[in-house]
């Protein structure tokens, strides 16, 4: 322990310090204004190219699809992470595998991967990572870890 909480203190950029006393920032923040938006009618007049712009920022590695998943499943009855919750009617069917045929139409679509991550809290990481490996979805290349960022199972 001592080891490495030497190792952090020889790790900190004590000229941070310095800014402190001057109080210049480091690098000027921009300004903060709201985003633009689009009317429902303004989509769907642009879906085609809309959906080409966003098939061609997947194609060119620039999106990733994150979830997070860190919640129990209390308010549902449920004991376990959200995700394993069955909401099937006639077949099982479950939060996660929603979540995931969902991002993987859009590899599909797009005829091209997208990085996928699943943040979990250290509560839930067991329970989701051994269910994802039963249902055969860590073969899907996910990506899966915690919020403290204490564990990581990477495809």
């Amino acid at each position: 322990q001592q080891e490495n909480l030497l190792a952090q203190i020889e790790g900190i950029d004590w000229s941070l310090l310095d800014v402190l006393k001057t109080h210049k920032t480091v690098n000027a923040r921009g300004t903060f204004a709201p985003l633009s938006a689009m009317e429902l009618s303004q989509i769907d007049a642009n879906r085609a190219h809309l959906e080409e712009v966003g098939l061609q920022a997947i194609r060119e590695g620039k999106v990733a699809a994150v979830l997070l998943a860190g919640g129990q499943g209390t308010r549902l009855g449920f004991d376990k992470p959200k995700g394993m919750y069955n909401i099937g009617v006639t077949r099982e069917l479950y939060i996660f595998e929603c979540l995931i045929n969902n991002v993987m139409e859009i590899v599909k679509k797009a005829g091209a991967w997208i990085p996928f991550y699943i943040m979990t809290s250290d509560k839930n990481y067991d329970d989701t990572t051994a269910f994802l490996k039963e249902k055969n979805y860590l073969a899907i290349m996910l990506n899966i870890f915690t919020s403290s960022s204490k564990r990581w199972h990477q495809a």
